[in-house]
């Protein structure tokens, strides 16, 4: 249950919104369960972003990277999107 996300506004709002009424994309399903699951990682992830679009993106490259953690292409991209919220 991740329905104390809804009220965080360092959390995506699609995700949040997600989280409330459920999701029938398998895509963004997954989104909300990565969401959920690593609040204690995202949150000061989010926390850095400039935005919804950024947080968004650190989003989806952690539950790409989650799902294929030997994916190498999966792998840069979670480092890269971790290095540009350094900037």
């Amino acid at each position: 249950n991740c329905s104390s996300s809804t009220t965080n506004a360092s959390t995506p709002a699609s995700a949040a919104w997600q989280c409330e009424t459920g999701a029938e994309d398998d895509r963004m399903q997954r989104l909300v369960q990565v969401n959920c699951e690593h609040q204690t990682t995202l949150t000061p992830l989010y926390a850095r972003c400039r935005g919804e679009q950024d947080r968004v993106r650190v989003l989806s490259a952690l539950a790409d990277y989650i799902a294929a953690p030997n994916d190498a292409v999966a792998r840069a991209n979670w480092a890269t999107t971790l290095a540009g919220l350094s900037k």
